[in-house]
């Protein structure tokens, strides 16, 4: 918040060369604004005052950026007869409220980020690409260093638009999994009842993390377990065998289940089914 202090002499005198400062500044583009443009005069010269313009232009719209949150939060543009500071700030600029409105909150978001904060005193930033770079930041807050240095670069805006939807889409990406992986988390089960033609039927879920931590030890003895098996049966090299592969990890799982496999570690036993150990007496 804006401090309720009165300003002091010394600031009250730098606010004031600033102004003449800045009031000197717009005299002399208006100046060269005003002059009649020669009828000799060069492409050359023409791209060279345009490219002049346009950093005036940068300049500026990083001036307004900076010192329009100190207006809002102060009330100032209350003084004028306006009822919101979206209307002050469109009628003195000549845009839409909504367009204000935008730029007005652009500035709000730079004002919170230091890296925002610098390259508008460096007078980095148009409106557009202010628009653009806190918007995208304030989904994404570490992507202000990349788009800034896409600015510095020359980047078009196309190029820094693009840039910024990755961005926005990758973190977007990175929150839907952590959502998903808490809803996977939340409905994890298992479930298993008595089979009407005999045995036991049953399912799980659970989260992928939590299921690689086991699955390496589950799918190797589960493999070690057929092959073996198959070379019971004679069938060699083609691990053929009269039991399926699924039948073998059953028996993996019940094993990995009863602690006789320990994750992580493949057992050194044969195939076939398993005892359960033996409690002591």
């Amino acid at each position: 918040m804006v401090s309720a202090t009165l300003p002091t002499e010394a600031v009250l005198a730098s606010e004031a060369t600033l102004a003449a400062d800045l009031k000197r500044a717009v005299e002399l583009i208006r100046g060269v604004v005003r002059h009649p443009v020669p009828d000799g005069l060069s492409g050359r010269a023409a791209r060279e005052f345009v490219t002049l313009f346009s950093e005036a232009e940068r300049a500026a719209a990083s001036g307004v950026a900076l010192f329009a949150p100190v207006v809002v939060e102060t009330g100032e543009y209350t003084k004028g007869g306006h009822g919101s500071a979206a209307d002050w700030l469109g009628s003195i600029s000549g845009s839409s409220s909504g367009a204000a409105k935008g730029r007005l909150a652009a500035a709000a978001r730079a004002a919170r980020d230091p890296l925002l904060t610098e390259a508008l005193h460096e007078a980095d930033l148009s409106t557009d690409q202010l628009k653009l770079v806190s918007r995208t930041t304030s989904e994404v807050p570490e992507a202000t260093g990349n788009l800034l240095e896409l600015v510095e670069q020359g980047s078009s805006h196309q190029e820094l638009s693009d840039a910024a939807t990755k961005l926005r889409a990758a973190s977007r990406s990175r929150e839907d999994e952590l959502l998903r992986r808490a809803r996977v988390h939340t409905n994890r089960h298992l479930r298993w009842h008595q089979d009407e033609n005999g045995g036991i039927r049953g399912e799980f879920s659970c989260d992928e993390v939590a299921w690689a931590r086991v699955a390496p030890t589950l799918e190797a003895e589960a493999k070690r377990r057929w092959k073996a098996a198959g070379n019971r049966h004679g069938g060699g090299d083609s691990f053929e065998s009269f039991e399926s592969f699924e039948a073998h990890r059953v028996d993996a799982f019940l094993a990995l289940l009863g602690g006789l496999l320990e994750p992580g570690r493949v057992s050194g036993g044969g195939g076939g089914p398993v005892t359960p150990p033996r409690r002591a007496p």
